[in-house]
């Protein structure tokens, strides 16, 4: 698999645990996950963060966590955000998938949504868009919170 499709089984398994706590709780605090070099997803628990915020400390963890002796391949940051679509001025709340391999590759991928009372317990999503992103694991560079 090249780094890409790497991390896209990895996002397509993390959407669907935001989508069960976006349905339960209409929100969800971020949360993390690094790529083994065996394929197995391993989550972050989330501790109470320091400065900076949570998105902040999970950065921090994935990277320290990269750096240990047992390989991983990618890492990822879930969380909720209000994104301009691009060409357009619109504004969407999305689900943003800050991915990063450890093979220079880093993305942004967000998932549009809504959540509508004629449609309860259902995530409605618009067409998911994707930006340049950065490489908070692997390559140290700065999260963009």
């Amino acid at each position: 698999m090249t780094p890409k499709e790497e991390c896209e089984a990895m996002m397509d398994e993390l959407i669907g645990s935001a989508e069960e706590l976006l349905v339960q709780d209409g929100e969800f605090h971020p949360f993390a996950a690094m790529l083994s070099a065996d394929g197995q997803i391993q989550r972050l628990v989330p501790t109470p963060p320091g400065p900076g915020g949570l998105v902040a400390h999970l950065a921090a963890s994935l990277k320290a966590r990269a750096a240990e002796p047992q390989p991983q391949k990618a890492a990822c940051i879930v969380s909720l955000v209000s994104v301009q679509r691009p060409g357009t001025q619109e504004v969407v709340d999305a689900i943003r998938m800050a991915l990063d391999h450890q093979q220079d590759y880093a993305a942004h991928v967000f998932f549009p949504y809504e959540l509508r009372s004629d449609h309860p317990g259902k995530v409605i999503y618009g067409e998911p868009f994707s930006t340049r992103g950065v490489s908070f694991a692997f390559r140290c560079e700065p999260y963009p919170g």
